[in-house]
Order: structure tokens, then C-alpha cells, then sequence
């Protein structure tokens, strides 16, 4: 498992979960993002080679989710 999706809590971190593939942290990242409170949450995920994505690619300025934001170049 080369990836880690990791979410925070009041700045401590809640969870971490594992993943062969990118896409797919990053697709639970954004369903995570869709429900959090982006002042008490956050969230990212990281590979072999740094961060991958966050939450505030799927937030725009006011904190609201962006659908069908694109986050990962093929």
C-alpha cells in the first residue's frame, strides 16, 4: 500500500487508511470532504513521492464543496 489518506480533527489526526491506488484515496478523500466541517476538519492524502491531494482542492473560497473538481492529471 503506497498510499494514506489521513484526517484530522481539531488538528489531531482521526483516521488513517491505506490504499494501492491513488484515485481511489482520492475518491474517498472527496467523499470525506463533502461532509466535513472545513473549520474543526481536514484531510490529505500522501504518497510515495509527498502530498497527493488535500481537502481545499475540493473546497472553494468560502468553504464550500466543488463538484467534479479535478484533481488528478492522467
Amino acid at each position: 500500500m503506497k498510499y494514506v489518506l489521513i484526517t484530522l480533527f481539531g488538528g489531531i489526526i482521526d483516521q488513517v487508511t491505506f490504499y494501492d491506488f491513488p484515485y481511489v484515496a482520492v475518491a474517498n478523500l472527496s467523499k470525506y470532504v463533502k461532509d466535513m466541517n472545513p473549520e474543526r476538519n481536514d484531510a490529505a492524502v500522501y504518497g510515495p513521492d509527498g502530498i497527493v491531494a488535500n481537502a481545499k482542492i475540493f473546497l472553494d473560497q468560502d468553504g464550500q464543496f466543488i463538484h467534479g473538481a479535478s484533481v488528478i492529471d492522467r
